[in-house]
């Protein structure tokens, strides 16, 4: 997201609820029933327009593309400069070391 998008809430007046799962309140919904108006006050309402450009989306905030390795056959299909590598999380430690020397010898960025 932008800077400049407000952070949409749902749910508005619904925020004291049970932490573990306040993570589904915070999704806009927009609000319904003839009892749940939603004035200026509470914030503001998504429109048309606050979204992310096509060419941005799917992308690391560093502005870069990111690819999940999981074995050493995915690794040495990468071929392109200017990707970000991200290990899942089933490998191990020891072959997590080995990729990592054939990240550091191709030039690439790991990210964990």
């Amino acid at each position: 997201m932008s800077n400049d998008t407000p952070n949409f809430r749902g749910h508005f007046p619904l925020t004291n609820r049970r932490k573990k799962g306040n993570k589904k309140l915070q999704k806009w919904r927009y609000p319904q029933g003839i009892d749940r108006h939603m004035s200026t006050k509470k914030g503001p309402q998504p429109k048309i327009g606050y979204g992310h450009k096509k060419e941005d989306k799917f992308k690391h905030p560093l502005g870069l593309k990111e690819i999940l390795i999981k074995s050493k056959t995915d690794l040495e299909k990468v071929t392109q400069k200017d990707i970000l590598i991200r290990f899942s999380s089933t490998i191990g430690k020891k072959k997590k070391e080995e990729l990592y020397k054939i990240v550091k010898e191709k030039g690439l960025k790991a990210l964990n």
